[in-house]
């Protein structure tokens, strides 16, 4: 008599794009940031709906009248009631997996046992170490797109907006000091 065997999962590969959790639809990339269908439309590199173009070149738009994003489900886009809605009374955010919205539990959690946050990445909330950090090595601070922290990305444009008018006025004849020179 043959044993029987536990089923074998398949867990999707995630997004090699840094910091991104979503998983793989194809060339190792999630649909935001390049994978699955693309639109059919040559130069065109926005994701395709079911025709095989984005709503731009012909996929399906949202129907509410002077609205331009795709269309989800029913029709209407995210903003418009083409997501289910959070499950909890009177709430009006998108669900997410679950049937709740981030606010009322719903989505992936930390991973910390008693932890209740949402997950950033690894499955981890920011506060256990999930999320981009800081570019600058000793700052563990959360970092936002450009790689930095709130306090770091500002000094970082002082310094280049120092950096120009600098170099302006060395093309004045002009010294860091305000003295002119020849």
């Amino acid at each position: 008599m043959a044993t029987p065997q536990a089923k074998k999962t398949y867990k999707r590969p995630q997004c090699k794009h840094e910091g991104c959790t979503n998983q793989v639809k194809s060339r190792g990339l999630c649909k935001s940031h390049g994978g699955g269908i693309r639109c059919k439309v040559q130069d065109c590199d926005r994701s395709a709906t079911k025709g095989g173009h984005c709503y731009t070149h012909g996929g399906k738009a949202c129907s509410v009248e002077g609205c331009e994003k795709s269309a989800q489900r029913k029709g209407l886009c995210y903003a418009h009631g083409g997501a289910p809605l959070c499950v909890v009374e009177g709430c009006e955010k998108v669900a997410e997996p679950g049937g709740r919205c981030g606010a009322h539990g719903g989505g992936k959690r930390c991973k910390i046992e008693g932890c209740t946050k949402r997950r950033a990445t690894k499955g981890l909330c920011y506060d256990h170490g999930g999320g981009r950090r800081c570019s600058l090595e000793w700052c563990t601070k959360h970092a936002d797109k450009s790689g930095f922290c709130t306090a770091h990305k500002k000094e970082k444009l002082q310094v280049k907006a120092r950096k120009r008018s600098e170099s302006s006025l060395v093309e004045w004849g002009i010294d860091s000091d305000g003295d002119e020179f020849a």
